[in-house]
């Protein structure tokens, strides 16, 4: 974890945060859970980024879930990333 952490934390600082708002030019799908007690902007945050991104973006908002969101609902989050992928091709 403190590899992670530290990872994490050089990226924030050498990357700008318009680079990563913009998900550096790439198609983005965003799989949000519905309450996430942790990160409680995030799902506003992501609404914003399909907004300004909306022909290179998609968001799943995921019901019945909060910040563990793959184990509370793996089958909905693998639905979504599938679903993504066959859109795409």
């Amino acid at each position: 974890m403190a590899i992670l952490a530290a990872v994490q934390t050089v990226a924030t600082e050498e990357l700008s945060v318009d680079y990563w708002w913009e998900a550096a030019g790439k198609d983005l799908l965003i799989v949000q859970p519905e309450f996430d007690a942790i990160a409680t902007a995030t799902i506003e945050n992501a609404r914003q980024i399909v907004k300004e991104l909306s022909n290179k973006s998609k968001l799943v908002v995921v019901p019945d879930s909060g910040h563990a969101l793959l184990p509370e609902q793996p089958e909905i989050v693998q639905k979504a990333i599938l679903e993504w992928l066959r859109e795409r091709n």
